[in-house]
């Protein structure tokens, strides 16, 4: 749509399923539920599993990594100078790192963001970093992947913009909590 050459080829959607799947189901099962969860009436049943609220929060959440991820690689072909494998790198990066702190921000609860109970999560992180160092810094798996080692500030920038995409929506409900109008999702 944008004139650009693709984004994601095939095996980057594998990888992503084989990263983004695992996280889920292996981070949300571990994560701890909160103290006060079996004094909470069950929903209604007539209540949907997700209703609007899930289904707005899962959409602004979407959009922002699309716009972050989508904006990190048009910037860096367009106005970066970065050759299209280094900027398809940059943007896998930061999608990876988008989802892992979706996840992180997702499952945590409010105030226990980096809670040591956590060790699921940080050994997948490890992992991720690791197939990622593969992908990125042997150039024989990374031409497999038409993707290339970005430069250290066009890294850099990607992790940062991962971080941010991931990472926003929850920054907005702390200040919204801390602000006393907390959002209630469940």
């Amino acid at each position: 749509l944008l004139g650009l050459p693709p984004i994601l080829f095939p095996m980057h959607v594998v990888l992503l399923e084989l990263i983004i799947d695992p996280t889920c189901s292996l981070v949300f099962e571990s994560e701890p539920s909160e103290a006060e969860a079996m004094r909470q009436p069950p929903r209604p049943a007539t209540e949907p599993l997700f209703g609007p609220a899930h289904v707005g929060i899962a959409v602004s959440q979407g959009t922002g990594v699309l716009i972050g991820v989508l904006g990190l690689y048009w910037w860096s072909l367009t106005m970066g100078g970065a050759p299209e494998p280094a900027a398809r790198g940059a943007a896998l990066v930061a999608l990876i790192v988008a989802n892992l702190v979706l996840a992180l921000a997702d499952a945590a609860v409010p105030g226990r963001l980096f809670s040591d109970r956590r060790p699921t999560y940080w050994f997948i992180v490890g992992v991720v970093a690791l197939v990622l160092a593969l992908v990125l810094g042997v150039p024989a798996v990374g031409s497999i992947f038409k993707i290339a080692m970005p430069d250290a500030g066009l890294l850099g920038l990607a992790v940062g913009i991962g971080v941010v995409a991931g990472g926003v929506w929850r920054s907005w409900t702390v200040v919204r909590s801390a602000a006393g109008r907390s959002v209630r999702l469940g």
